[in-house]
């Protein structure tokens, strides 16, 4: 009769079952820590830069006018001004994805107000931003920006208003930018809270053009720990701001 091949020996059995375990332990590490960083570093959409002065229009938004009143042109910021449609409201929040950091923004070009300069300052100004229209680069985050965290359906708008004078330099008309500061009330998914920020602005041709980086704690606003699923986001972020504004008539 043939005679039947022998059982592997006891130890090499265990030598095997040991290398695959370990293996096996090897590629789940490899794949909770590689594939994070290959999906920041090589999958995940390159954010925008901060909104500045220096920000080019979101591709779309239509251009702004290239003349106006002869007061703008001449130099003079004296007069009623009103938010351009090249005007943008977003956010920008830092995020960890399982040791990974990466950052998520969402904006908006829906953005309405005005701007009133009397003198060497800006004596009033108000405008507000359509929060159910903010997007990023992922729809998942949007879905979670509009429901729990914003709840963009009861709380459709965020709104700001200017509650002291916000001084401009004589020279601010040579074209130069000016950093000064601004104060008001801000209100995010209904709550409202006094604040106060740099606010950096600079004639533009005909055009008036501010920009501000305003830190959120998210808290003061009653807003919920955005963090979801293995993305980690910490207890602030920033509300960034582009405004073009064209001179009323």
């Amino acid at each position: 009769m043939a005679r039947s091949q022998p059982d592997l020996a006891p130890g090499r059995k265990r030598g095997v079952s040991t290398r695959l375990i370990i293996g096996g332990i090897t590629a789940l590490v490899l794949l909770l820590v590689g594939g994070p960083w290959v999906y920041v570093t090589y999958l995940n959409d390159d954010q925008p830069e901060n909104l500045s002065l220096a920000s080019t229009p979101t591709e779309g938004t239509s251009a702004r006018p290239t003349t106006g009143p002869a007061s703008a042109a001449g130099g003079s910021l004296e007069g009623s001004w009103t938010i351009g449609p090249e005007s943008v409201v977003g956010y920008r929040v830092k995020e960890t994805l399982l040791g990974q950091d990466t950052e998520g923004v969402g904006r908006t070009n829906n953005v309405t107000g005005e701007l009133t300069v009397e003198g060497n300052a800006v004596t009033a100004a108000k405008f507000a931003a359509d929060m159910t229209t903010v997007e990023s680069d992922k729809s998942q985050r949007d879905r979670q920006f509009r429901g729990r965290i914003m709840d963009t359906e009861t709380y459709p708008a965020a709104t700001f208003v200017s509650t002291a004078p916000i001084d401009i330099p004589a020279d601010a008309s040579t074209g130069k930018e000016f950093t000064s500061k601004g104060t008001g009330d801000l209100t995010l998914r209904g709550k409202t809270k006094s604040l106060t920020f740099d606010v950096v602005g600079k004639k533009s041709g005909a055009g008036f053009d501010v920009t501000a980086q305003i830190p959120v704690v998210f808290a003061d606003f009653g807003i919920p720990d955005p963090s979801a699923g293995p993305a980690r986001v910490g207890k602030e972020g920033t509300l960034e701001v582009l405004l073009k504004l064209v001179q009323k008539a």
